[in-house]
């Protein structure tokens, strides 16, 4: 990404999941982000099956407007994996819901307007991961959800920026 036929993530990623779909061996399993900023306008990415998406590192790739959503089947050993970007948006900056589970790796999450990190029925998995500026929570966990962290790089800072009695940096 950017690909020529679709301007934006979210409509790349629509389609990666008919592909998958209807035929999962024709659907890539590993989708690159360039370098640069790019705007999604407030928009969700869904991902709803397992995929490796890597940016070009965390200050050189920056989702503006994205919100990634985890769907899919949970199954056993298949998971999505997150590397390298900055994510920013209106919403949370990762969804995990009900679905597949998540591995972030050096990864940010900042100035998102909900929580930085939300996860129920899931598992997920932060690498040295930066989550700070949320206007809620930085990491919320959910019923049913178990997120871990890990890595000397990890920071979960400055959340809850809206000032509210009932966030936190880590909320479980």
């Amino acid at each position: 990404f950017p690909h020529p036929s679709y301007p934006t993530l979210r409509g790349l990623m629509n389609v990666l999941n008919r592909v998958y779909q209807a035929d999962p061996s024709k659907a890539p399993k590993l989708v690159f982000i360039m370098k640069g900023t790019f705007h999604g306008n407030n928009s969700s990415v869904n991902i709803n099956y397992p995929l490796i998406m890597i940016g070009a590192g965390q200050n050189k790739t920056f989702l503006s407007g994205y919100s990634v959503c985890i769907g899919g089947t949970e199954e056993e050993g298949k998971r999505v994996v997150l590397k390298d970007m900055i994510i920013t948006s209106n919403k949370w900056g990762l969804f995990g819901m009900n679905g597949l589970s998540f591995l972030c790796d050096s990864m940010t999450f900042t100035r998102c307007g909900i929580s930085g990190v939300y996860a129920q029925n899931t598992k997920g998995r932060l690498i040295n991961c930066v989550i700070t500026q949320c206007e809620q929570s930085g990491i919320y966990c959910d019923p049913n959800a178990v997120i871990e962290l890990e890595g000397d790089q990890t920071k979960v800072d400055g959340n809850n920026i809206g000032g509210y009695s009932d966030w936190y940096g880590l909320q479980t």
